[in-house]
């Protein structure tokens, strides 16, 4: 029998943000990461936070990742020192990544990056229904000091909760909060007529 390898690539296009360039980057066919900052900052994008991932993220070395088993760490042991915590979620935009591959796997262990994360989530877990994403308007980033180095959480304006062209696993999609109790709709920072919902 040969010998099994587990590849542990999502083989997934993606899109990243740079905390020490300030630069949005999504990857190409030909291998060299492309800068799309200036669209991502000038576009509105669905992120599909409803479905985030949760797991533990390793870089250096090669990419591994391990997803939590129902998001709790207590569930998946970390299997070594360089697993950081981490997240996995889409991304969908045709104006910023493209026609041919508008759907973008966004990743990171970086504490700007799960402190946006959580953030987002934290704001609209009240409003998620199946089917449905968060539109926003990525604005920019703030330099935050953690420990004695720094970060960046990128800052943005919530627009709605429209129907979700991401593809994901319906088997896995969100349930409302059964903790959580009716709260008043989250209102958006930009008018959401302003926005054509099919062009995004």
């Amino acid at each position: 029998m040969p010998l099994q390898i587990l590849n542990t690539s999502t083989g997934n296009a993606f899109v990243r943000y740079s905390i020490e360039d300030n630069m949005w980057l999504m990857s190409t066919p030909e291998g060299e990461p492309r800068d799309v900052t200036d669209a991502i900052m000038s576009n509105p994008i669905y992120v599909d936070i409803a479905n985030i991932k949760m797991g533990w993220l390793k870089l250096t070395g090669g990419r591994d990742w391990i997803e939590w088993v129902d998001n709790d760490p207590s569930n998946t042991p970390k299997p070594s020192d360089a697993h950081k915590q981490g997240f996995s979620l889409f991304m969908f935009s045709k104006k910023v990544f493209g026609e041919e591959e508008p759907q973008r796997e966004f990743n990171s262990s970086q504490v700007g990056m799960l402190e946006f994360v959580k953030k987002l989530y934290d704001e609209l877990e009240d409003t998620f229904e199946d089917g449905k994403a968060a539109v926003i308007q990525l604005t920019g980033a703030s330099r935050v000091k953690i420990g004695r180095g720094s970060s960046r959480i990128p800052t943005y304006k919530f627009i709605a909760m429209k129907e979700s062209p991401i593809e994901v696993d319906e088997t896995e999609a969100p349930k409302k909060s059964e903790h959580s109790t009716e709260s008043a709709p989250v209102e958006s920072t930009t008018k959401s007529d302003d926005v054509n919902f099919d062009e995004i």
